[in-house]
Formats: C-alpha cells, structure tokens, sequence
C-alpha cells in the first residue's frame, strides 16, 4: 500500500558505476538583465559543465546566448533548469534564449531535476562515462 500526502512522484532508481574522477560542475542563477560573463568565468576556468538555473520553464537572457555558445564550443555540458517551484523545463516559446534555441545549441534540458539535483546528475554522468550530449540527455530522463 502506498501512502502518501502532498505530491507524490513514482519512485525510480538509476544505478551508475562510477568509471572516472569527479569533475567540477558549477550553478549559475539567472537573472533578469544576465550578460553571459559569469558564464565566460566558469567555462574559462576549466569546469566540466555548468548547470544554468533559468527563468520560467528555463529560459536565459539574450544576453547569455553567445556565452553559452562559447562554452559548448570548448566542450563544457550545459544543462538547463528551471527556478519553479513545480513543472519541468520544456521548449513552449521561440525566441533567442529559450529553451529551443538552447537545445539548438547543445544544451541538455534538466528536464524536472532541481539544479542542486542536476548538478549531483551531471558529475554522476560524467564521471561514468556518458560524454556526448545524447547520452547526457538521455540520463536527464531517465
């Protein structure tokens, strides 16, 4: 018998083994009027990825994108999440920092995951293993 109050989410567990060292994955909170240059900070010093912690259903500012381009292009994972409360980052608009034009670029959708959770997932991620996008996006959905 289940019970429970509140909202109540199936219960999955994923199992990796861990194949490599844990790498050095940072978040970054979007904000209305972001530039991108702390972006450029992170993605210049090194890191493995960057968890992006977006507007709405995970969106950034127009003036992230050029960063975000930049940092794909040196190879660092994006994933991109959400600051709701509830719900899940999802491409509902079109526009120059949403979340299609993000995935356009390489960046993997964080799909419900917080970004504290994300950021756990990505070194997870990484460090067994899973280098290419699709691999990554696939274990954001599993």
């Amino acid at each position: 018998m289940l019970i429970c109050s509140g909202d109540c989410r199936p219960f999955i567990r994923v199992c990796y083994e861990l194949t490599g060292a844990l790498g050095r994955v940072d978040i970054i909170k979007v904000y209305l009027g972001c530039d991108g240059k702390i972006i450029d900070f992170y993605a210049d010093s090194g890191v493995s990825g960057i968890v992006l912690e977006g507007l709405g259903r995970g969106h950034v500012t127009p003036g992230c994108m050029n960063a975000v381009q930049r940092a794909v292009d040196k190879g660092v994972h994006i994933v991109i999440t959400t600051n709701c409360g509830q719900g899940r980052v999802y491409p509902v608009y079109d526009f120059a920092g949403g979340v299609r034009d993000l995935q356009s670029r390489g960046v993997i959708l964080g799909h419900d995951y917080t970004s504290l959770k994300a950021r756990i997932k990505l070194l997870v991620l990484l460090a067994s293993g899973h280098e290419s996008s699709m691999a990554l996006q696939k274990g954001f959905l599993a």
